[in-house]
């Protein structure tokens, strides 16, 4: 029984990929009538022409990419320009971001030893043996 429907739907599927050899057929139609009706193409030449204009007059500027203020950074305009700019001063500002990240570790460990006194060593009572 599951070769049988294993076939049928293996038949469907070769069908199904041959049932049709062209293209989409709707400019053919539209030529088609065009031909036997010349008014058609004068009015479909209207409308096209309409809607080139309202895409003129609808047209918008060119996207504009914004990226959040970095320190080092100023865009171009160039986008490709400006990704590449905007990676490497991101990198700069992740660096230094780090960078003082680390100090400000190194500094509050300095302190700590400043606050509990020079050389103290928990668990140690202070003297020497």
């Amino acid at each position: 029984m599951k070769k049988i429907y294993i076939l049928s739907l293996s038949i469907l599927m070769c069908i199904g990929a041959f049932a049709q050899d062209r293209t989409c057929g709707t400019m053919t139609t539209l030529e088609n009538r065009m031909e036997k009706d010349p008014s058609l193409k004068q009015t479909h030449e209207a409308y096209e022409k309409a809607t080139q204009e309202w895409i003129k007059r609808h047209e918008k500027p060119a996207v504009v990419s914004e990226f959040p203020s970095i320190e080092g950074f100023t865009p171009t305009g160039n986008r490709t320009e400006d990704q590449i700019k905007y990676a490497a001063a991101k990198s700069a500002y992740q660096k230094k971001q780090a960078e003082t990240a680390q100090n400000n570790s190194t500094t509050q460990q300095n302190n700590r030893k400043k606050k509990n006194g020079a050389g103290f060593v928990a668990g140690s009572k202070g003297g020497s043996k």
